[in-house]
């Protein structure tokens, strides 16, 4: 390409002179016989035509979207366009000329270049990648070698884009879903955790009698088409549950569409779930849009965070799921829907019921077969399962081989787990983060991250009375235990005692929830 390149420009110059020749001949400042004169005139014709039908490749370079580096097979960098000067902020006088391995020593422009790696493997390589000067700049760098006829590396081209300019295709993203799904007439499965690592994926484990009866309940509706409600405080894995009835489904092979109630605007309920005609509303896509609900036809829907739905569309979602049908906004047409409904909250529909918050026939529509969760400190035994579970993968992860102790395990069972197994899951990251490699996690660390005190220094107590130590020992319980309760309803139901209890401790100890002082 570089040649192709070089070789347009010396046409292009060639060109130039040859006119400046042929201008001069005209004017008779030099006189050239009238049969050299023209073939002199079909010689810049013929070579005009080859250069306008000789690609421009570098003005199609420097007009590319996507960051272009490319380098020898010494790693030195030849060229960058102009796209990776805008994008990365890195002048060309700071790359070029220079080699790949020598500007990562100096540690100030990208992290993690895939060339070294091309001309090591002589393979196509692809990782993600960030900019020393703009750490939020993440995305993925494509590096690809070009070999020459005796089969050795000549270039390698390195391209990359932001991940933040997927951002553009939020308003098309169900059709370029679907479009991805239809290739070669194959349905595949949209999902949250088919992104991940087959060994990374989140499993359900656990040998306590609290949820084994989940195991059993899960196993009887799995493969049927009965809608659920998953009730269960929050970080208990509830998300986790909804994959394995689906992974156990006979739908496994379609669609898993995972909606979280939460997090959508109150105005784009309507047009996310059921999608919009053209012309629907300003702002609205030319060509109109599918909904999510449309895309998770012959599949299976979760709706995470029920309790959050607007109470106007509480009776659209009722319509929609028991007339099997939806409209789009904007539409006329009803559109004939098979899906099977999953719907999870950490709050109490029946007293949202009570409230009026939740409509009453949509509660006893979703609660078809209700499988509660229970929280961690209920299920006896499964903390040292699951944080082994952690520790293994963090481990792959980190590339480390840490232990945990008797004593590590001991007082991770001892601990209230307020939120649950996803608190869980971060203490082991921070944890296998924070320990050397080779050896046992620290107890005093654990000690630490849950602010209580250490073995070392509980001795400590010695030195005060029994009400003290007491004293001294709740105030740090309730820190920990309410670090993430948000209301005294979810503080009394972890604590177990009544609301009233919670609101004169957090006054005797000058706590709000939160956990903080």
């Amino acid at each position: 390409m570089q040649e192709k390149m070089k070789q347009r420009a010396a046409l292009i110059a060639v060109c130039t002179q040859l006119k400046k020749v042929l201008d001069c001949g005209e004017s008779g400042a030099h006189q050239f016989p009238e049969a050299m004169l023209q073939e002199l005139k079909s010689a810049g014709q013929l070579l005009t035509q080859v250069i306008e039908d000789t690609l421009d490749y570098e003005t199609i370079l420097e007009n590319l979207d996507e960051n272009v580096l490319v380098t020898d097979k010494d790693e030195v960098v030849l060229y960058v366009n102009n796209a990776y000067v805008k994008n990365t902020g890195i002048e060309r006088e700071q790359i070029l000329g220079k080699k790949i391995s020598d500007i990562l020593k100096g540690g100030e422009l990208f992290t993690a270049p895939v060339t070294p790696d091309v001309i090591r493997t002589k393979k196509r390589v692809m990782r993600l990648s960030s900019m020393f000067k703009q750490p939020d700049l993440l995305g993925f760098v494509t590096g690809v070698p070009v070999f020459d006829e005796t089969g050795e590396i000549r270039y390698v081209i390195a391209n990359n884009r932001a991940v933040s300019s997927f951002r553009e295709l939020h308003g098309n993203f169900l059709q370029f879903v679907t479009a991805v799904n239809n290739l070669q007439g194959e349905k595949n499965t949209y999902s949250v955790y088919d992104a991940e690592e087959p060994e990374e994926r989140s499993k359900v484990i656990g040998d306590s009698p609290a949820i084994q009866k989940v195991f059993s309940l899960l196993g009887s509706v799995s493969r049927t088409n009965a809608t659920i409600l998953i009730t269960g405080e929050s970080g208990v894995g509830k998300e986790v549950i909804a994959d394995e009835i689906y992974r156990s489904s006979e739908r496994k092979k379609q669609p898993f569409i995972k909606v979280n109630c939460a997090s959508i605007p109150p105005a784009l309920f309507e047009s996310e779930l059921f999608g919009y005609e053209r012309g629907a509303f300003s702002g609205a896509n030319s060509s109109g849009k599918k909904g999510l609900f449309e895309a998770a036809d012959q599949g299976t829907l979760l709706l995470d965070e029920i309790g959050e739905m607007p109470l106007d569309m509480q009776a659209k979602l009722l319509r929609a799921i028991q007339e099997s049908e939806i409209t789009r906004v904007g539409g006329v047409k009803p559109i004939k829907l098979d899906i099977r409904y999953i719907a999870a909250t950490n709050c109490s529909l029946k007293d949202k019921v009570r409230e009026g918050t939740f409509r009453a026939d949509l509660y006893y529509r979703l609660n078809v077969v209700p499988i509660h969760i229970p929280p961690l400190r209920e299920r006896t035994g499964d903390v040292a399962l699951l944080s082994q579970h952690f520790l293994n993968m963090f481990n792959r992860q980190y590339r480390k081989h840490l232990v945990l102790s008797h004593d590590n395990l001991e007082l991770l069972e001892s601990y209230s787990w307020p939120g649950n197994i996803r608190e869980l899951r971060n203490v082991i990251e921070y944890l296998v983060i924070c320990s050397s490699d080779h050896e046992p996690i620290d107890n005093n660390l654990l000690c630490s991250t849950f602010d209580l005190q250490s073995p070392e220094t509980m001795s400590g107590f010695s030195a005060c009375g029994l009400n003290e130590a007491l004293t001294a020992y709740e105030k740090r319980y309730l820190e920990s235990a309410l670090k993430y309760v948000r209301t005294l309803k979810e503080a009394s139901g972890i604590l177990n005692v009544d609301p009233s209890t919670v609101s004169r401790k957090l006054k005797q100890y000058g706590l709000t929830l939160g956990g903080k002082p």
